[in-house]
């Protein structure tokens, strides 16, 4: 999910292993967790390993992927939501959220 609120990136915890990562060698928790919506405060871990990616466009043809390859720094948490913030993901984006017409609102992604 793509969050306009986020300073960056925060993944699932249970995700690290798909990228590569050790939940007792590759996470360290963070000195002060991280802040949600309403003034919540939650534990985070975050990584010295590179995490890169890139969009995958889910076209008629197949899944494809789409525009630059993305070096995150994100944080890592329980639950299984993934926000992508503005520190890295968005930088690489003009991102246009529109109301359309079938679906309601969603975004567009330009580079």
């Amino acid at each position: 999910m793509v969050d306009s609120g986020a300073d960056g990136t925060l993944l699932p915890k249970a995700l690290a292993p798909d990228l590569g990562l050790d939940f007792t060698t590759d996470l360290v928790p963070t000195s002060h967790g991280s802040g949600g919506a309403g003034g919540t405060s939650f534990p985070t871990w975050t990584t010295a390993n590179p995490i890169t990616g890139q969009v995958v466009a889910m076209l008629s043809t197949g899944p494809e992927l789409w525009g630059p390859e993305i070096a995150f720094a994100p944080v890592f948490a329980d639950g299984d939501t993934a926000l992508f913030g503005r520190s890295d993901f968005f930088a690489h984006f003009t991102i246009t959220f529109v109301q359309e017409p079938t679906h309601g609102p969603v975004f567009q992604l330009d580079y």
